[in-house]
């Protein structure tokens, strides 16, 4: 396992149209995911505190 991946809180895929959000996150579904839909962009989780709650994608 790379020990650098262990630090990233989360990432962000930013996407240019509604198009091309709903493709990416018909690939992400398949691999079921924590993260969260936001206007312009998908944010995929890493990890999150103890105590936090979050969806799967």
């Amino acid at each position: 396992m790379n020990e650098g991946y262990k630090y990233i809180e989360w990432l962000e895929i930013k996407t240019e149209t509604e198009i091309i959000k709903n493709e990416v996150l018909e690939i992400i579904k398949n691999v079921h995911v924590p993260g969260k839909i936001l206007e312009d962009k998908i944010r995929v989780y890493g990890y999150v505190e103890v105590g936090t709650s979050v969806d799967y994608l």
